[in-house]
């Protein structure tokens, strides 16, 4: 999400952007294709698809990849934040990854709720 030294409201690394763009998943996701194995690796895909709708959005591209990983987002984060239940480690995880997520969608103007 950096911008350019010449023009702040361009990319310094547009190919950057150009990957995202070529690498989201089918089901909306940027991560490992098996995420559905087990609830870890469906964590690291949240976590990377949040990451990647926000420097989308950041730079204004490809509203509907943006939305295709909103749903998927919205859809997986319930099934995690239930498992993490089960473990007190988890939960602190769970936790303060939503604090990274409101402090990440304050400063990046996203909606996940649509």
């Amino acid at each position: 999400m950096v911008p350019s030294p010449s023009s702040p409201k361009s990319p310094c690394f547009p190919e950057c952007l150009n990957w995202l763009v070529d690498n989201q998943l089918d089901d909306g996701s940027w991560g490992l294709v098996n995420h559905n194995c087990t609830h870890l690796l469906l964590k690291d895909s949240l976590s990377s698809t949040l990451a990647c709708i926000v420097a989308l959005k950041r730079w204004n591209v490809v509203e509907d990849q943006i939305n295709k990983g909103k749903r998927f987002f919205a859809c997986c984060l319930s099934s995690v934040i239930v498992h993490s239940l089960d473990s007190r480690l988890l939960l602190r995880v769970c936790v303060l990854s939503s604090r990274i997520l409101l402090r990440l969608l304050q400063k990046s103007t996203i909606s996940l709720w649509f």
